[in-house]
């Protein structure tokens, strides 16, 4: 394979991919899985570490033995650092109960998107570090300059 730089991300990707001019490529489900649906592009595998529940026949990578490929996309909601700990808490405990709201729950659905289980300041801070410990040894080891 060869790997082609897309500038512009997802949009200009679709379109080589649907001329022809790319055979393969990443993607993002939230961004895919319409054309999925559609039959306009064809799911060949995912990089979550469990099959997608609107798309039980994609087998995951390490499936198809290539265990660690990928990465988790995700979201995240940031405060500045002066933020008050009781204003976070409050923060944190109105997004977690969002995540329950119907209406969130079908948006999320529809783009093939899961919320992360509720998480305290604590264990988001927790995560996030690790995330950051995780891509920090990425580039490295890839010598990604990220400037």
């Amino acid at each position: 394979m060869v790997h082609v730089p897309m500038p512009g991300g997802a949009g200009p990707t679709i379109t080589e991919l649907l001329n022809g001019n790319l055979h393969i490529c990443f993607l993002n489900v939230a961004t895919s899985a319409g054309m999925v649906r559609e039959g306009r592009i064809r799911a060949l595998a995912v990089a979550s570490e469990t099959r997608l529940p609107d798309f039980p026949d994609v087998p995951t990578m390490a499936e198809l033995g290539y265990p660690g490929v990928g990465t988790t996309a995700w979201q995240a909601l940031f405060a500045p650092a002066e933020t008050p700990r009781d204003v976070l808490l409050t923060l944190n405990r109105a997004a977690n109960q969002s995540l329950y709201a119907v209406a969130v729950k079908e948006a999320f659905r529809r783009q093939g998107m899961r919320a992360m289980p509720e998480m305290s300041l604590d264990q988001v801070r927790s995560w996030l570090n690790a995330e950051l410990v995780l891509w920090r040894q990425i580039t490295e080891e890839a010598r990604i300059d990220v400037g």
